[in-house]
């Protein structure tokens, strides 16, 4: 296992992993890139504050056995926006959240194996966002928008919510459900929704 609380920097690129990578509060860049996670998780978590506003890159990996998991709680204007792209994961979910989430600094996560292929979103959306109606299932822990961005749940489409979790929408929210599709606004496992303001 590397645990990296507190570090200057993280730089983990095309290696073979037997265990887990976690960092919590570096200061300077994290960048875990093209490696693949034989057992373990990946776990990277970026605090608030003026002191952690470098770049989070997670891009490329492969966990056959293991979670995925990206955490930013930073709402400074000069955080760099993370990016988790291509990453495949197997048998577990991939977990992102965002004090600034961009969707499209997300793209090409794969979800494979005998469970139900979970992408669970958390956080602010900061950029405007249609819902996608293919690829992994979509999950959201408490999740919000943004003022000045608009995020479109097109006919077909579903969110899902952890039990007693819900929308704040303090920009736009476009549901674009018709009776033969409806957009979908529920509990995960039919537990309850908190709301939706």
């Amino acid at each position: 296992v590397l645990s990296a609380s507190e570090a200057a920097s993280v730089s983990v690129t095309s290696s073979v992993v037997d265990g887990s990578v976690s960092t919590n509060g570096t200061r300077g860049t994290v960048r875990i890139t093209d490696n693949t996670f034989r057992q373990g998780s990946l776990q990277v978590s970026r605090p608030d504050g003026a002191a952690y506003t470098s770049s989070v890159v997670v891009t490329g990996n492969t966990l056959p056995q293991g979670l995925l998991s990206v955490s930013s709680l930073n709402t400074s204007a000069a955080a760099v926006p993370i990016v988790v792209t291509g990453n495949q994961v197997t048998d577990h979910v991939i977990e992102v959240k965002d004090a600034q989430l961009r969707p499209t600094n997300l793209t090409g996560n794969t979800i494979t194996g005998t469970v139900e292929p979970t992408l669970r979103y958390g956080g602010t959306l900061v950029e405007n966002w249609t819902l996608p109606l293919t690829g992994p299932h979509l999950y959201f822990t408490d999740f919000a928008v943004a003022p000045g961005t608009t995020l479109t749940v097109p006919a077909g489409a579903a969110m899902e919510f952890a039990e007693e979790q819900g929308l704040t929408v303090k920009g736009s929210l476009v549901s674009q459900g018709t009776a033969a599709a409806p957009a979908v606004f529920a509990a995960f496992d039919g537990g309850g929704l908190s709301e939706i303001q």
